[in-house]
């Protein structure tokens, strides 16, 4: 009961703080309104004693984070502009890992994944889209160290591709998707922020979908995909569609993304090498989407019936939107 309490009222605080960030100009104002949401969203995941320490690690991350960052905000909410340049840069990029840590990114970044594992699914989806928006807002505005932005990226692609081969735990397999995707997000932040507004409503209307679905079904693990049956035969097929658009196969609205980063990031002659590897490491992510796609594939041998409809609804509107946003995308490309 407590736990729909806090949803109740801390949600709405939550999605207050993101719209009071986002239409802020003020970097202290911003950093406020990320504190309150931060503060927000820490009772959601107070649901028992026994994550009383997943609560602690985010709160520690998240407040050193903060911490950093209101520092190295000082030269723009003060009158420190006349420090020397290399200080400046100094705050600067103090600002920037700041924020790319409270993103997941290096070098702090497996309490992502280790929080990720403990939550639950709707808690999930809030960690992995709603908490990220306005620390990319902030990038957004910053708009630094570009090169150091790609790099970091490319590890965390590296990273998450390959670590998400070794588990079998769904929620492990979502939040290394997750900072794939954020890796993706990141690159396309600094390219342009008309392609970072399409690529975050994708992943998160596709985030939001997959969640719901697994969470309704009641599955954590790989191996219980196939312990269960969709009484809907088209339920596998619209769950297959989601699971390769997410991967980026064409010519799916995650693919799409993806084509119009690589599009812009060519014509500013950027390095090849970089391009490869980010192509390198989705293909690799794709193995991921195919083991799901393949126990989805297996339900229609085996019985269960779905006691939410809701599911089925959901699912068939993303279908339609995902195919109606490809089939746009699709024809800009010709």
């Amino acid at each position: 009961m407590m736990n729909k309490f806090n949803y109740f009222f801390f949600f709405p605080l939550m999605i207050l703080s993101i719209l009071m960030a986002i239409s802020s100009n003020s970097w202290f104002n911003i950093w406020f309104t990320m504190e309150i949401n931060l503060m927000s969203f820490l009772p959601m995941i107070i649901i028992n004693n026994k994550k009383s320490l997943i609560f602690m690690k985010y709160f520690l991350i998240q407040s050193m984070s903060s911490s950093i960052m209101l520092f190295s905000s000082l030269p723009l909410i003060s009158s420190l502009m006349y420090l020397n340049t290399l200080i400046i840069t100094f705050f600067y990029l103090n600002m920037n890992m700041a924020i790319l840590t409270k993103l997941g990114f290096p070098p702090f970044f497996m309490w992502y994944p280790n929080l990720m594992n403990k939550l639950s699914w709707n808690n999930c989806f809030l960690l992995s889209t709603f908490q990220k928006i306005i620390p990319f807002f902030m990038l957004s505005n910053l708009k630094l160290f570009m090169s150091l932005n790609i790099i970091m990226s490319i590890l965390v692609s590296l990273f998450s591709s390959i670590n998400n081969l070794n588990f079998m735990s769904i929620r492990l397999m979502m939040s290394f998707s997750s900072l794939n995707h954020m890796s993706w997000l990141l690159i396309s932040l600094m390219l342009s922020n008309y392609l970072w507004n399409m690529y975050f409503l994708n992943y998160f209307f596709l985030t939001m979908t997959l969640m719901h679905f697994f969470k309704k079904i009641n599955i954590n693990y790989l191996n219980e995909m196939m312990l269960y049956k969709f009484n809907n035969k088209y339920i596998p097929l619209i769950m297959i569609l989601l699971l390769l658009s997410m991967g980026g196969m064409p010519p799916l609205m995650g693919f799409m993304m993806k084509w119009f980063s690589l599009n812009i990031f060519m014509s500013m002659n950027m390095n090849f090498l970089i391009m490869t590897i980010m192509i390198f490491t989705s293909v690799i992510s794709m193995f991921f989407y195919l083991r799901l796609m393949l126990s989805t594939s297996i339900l229609t041998k085996m019985e269960f019936k779905m006691k939410n409809k809701k599911v089925t609804s959901l699912t068939s509107m993303y279908l339609m939107l995902m195919l109606i946003f490809s089939f746009n995308a699709f024809m800009l490309l010709i």
